[in-house]
């Protein structure tokens, strides 16, 4: 008892100061701490879906350019087909019609590589958009998150003080 009288302290106090910390720390935790993990698991689960958005337009990139790949051959292929076609008819046509048959050949694969090329971009284009929103939105959800847990470390320095 003479320690604490030493010291200047009062139990009542000391007592009444522990149960407000006690009440605090309840009410703290109640409204500030279950939010605060509520939005930390929301802002995860934005964050997986965003991840398998990207997955999936990487693997729609793929088959685009598996697809791609495909038409380019099959255009080759019918290229080359048309080609002995104008081979096998040289000796009832003119030469004339035999390169406008080419120039027609060359006009279908060029239009068609412009095709694929234009589809491969537009797909790029879309997405960029997209994993640039999806950053957009990471990042103004981590400041928001380093912005309140900045407020929260103060107000607990102010509080100890």
């Amino acid at each position: 008892m003479n320690l604490i009288d030493a010291l200047g302290l009062d139990i009542k106090i000391l007592i009444a100061q522990f149960v407000n910390f006690g009440i605090l720390l309840f009410v703290l935790g109640w409204f500030f701490y279950k939010p605060i993990l509520k939005f930390l698991d929301e802002r995860s689960e934005k964050i997986k879906s965003g991840v398998l958005k990207f997955e999936e337009a990487e693997r729609k990139l793929i088959t685009i350019e598996a697809k791609e790949k495909k038409i380019l051959a099959q255009a080759s292929k019918e290229a080359s087909n048309i080609i002995q076609e104008a081979y096998l008819k040289l000796d009832k046509q003119k030469e004339g019609i035999i390169e406008e048959t080419r120039q027609a050949v060359l006009k279908i694969k060029e239009e068609g590589k412009n095709e694929l090329e234009n589809q491969k971009k537009k797909i790029i284009r879309e997405i960029k958009e997209e994993a640039g929103d999806l950053v957009v939105v990471a990042t103004k959800k981590v400041l928001d998150i380093k912005t309140s847990v900045d407020k929260k470390i103060v107000s607990q320095v102010l509080s100890e003080i």
